[in-house]
């Protein structure tokens, strides 16, 4: 079954974007429209490199309207997915990172690569919102995929000494 479509990101004001971030932004608002889907994802990433977290949700907001993830192939949606999460758990939005780890885990078609991805960001997802016995679990699902991921040992690790 096709994900239902998920509302648009709003980072909290943990971190107020600042006026480059801002500007930022709105350019990229104002470019966009001229842009294919390559180059407004290439700004994006730009974007998350930068630390520009808001901006980023915008912009992934403003793709989505442009071009909609059902319109796109079974890789551009899982690529989409990652990055909504990426982006909410970058912006303090541990739940909703959760949802859109959860969500793409049962419903698209994931390689083992891409599940032990998910099932990453889903551990530090729970994590970060102080969930400790279920990212214990979660981490443990990844490292029973792979056992040589070292940052799966480390948080572990910490969840352990915690």
């Amino acid at each position: 079954p096709e994900p239902p479509p998920l509302p648009p990101l709003t980072l909290p004001d943990v971190h107020r974007p600042g006026p480059e971030e801002v500007r930022f932004g709105a350019l990229f608002g104002v470019i966009s429209g001229d842009m294919g889907l390559e180059e407004c994802m290439e700004l994006l990433m730009a974007m998350l490199l930068m630390g520009m977290h808001h901006a980023a949700a915008r912009a992934l907001d403003g793709i989505e309207e442009r071009f909609p993830a059902k319109d796109r192939s079974v890789a551009e949606r899982i690529d989409r997915a990652y990055l909504r999460a990426e982006i909410a758990l970058m912006g303090h939005l541990s739940s909703e990172a959760q949802a859109v780890s959860e969500q793409a885990l049962a419903l698209l078609p994931l390689g083992e690569e891409e599940k032990k991805c998910f099932a990453y960001l889903h551990a530090e997802a729970l994590r970060k919102a102080g969930r400790w016995d279920e990212a214990r679990k979660a981490y443990s699902y990844v490292r029973d995929m792979d056992p040589s991921y070292r940052m799966v040992k480390s948080r572990l690790r910490e969840l352990e000494e915690a």
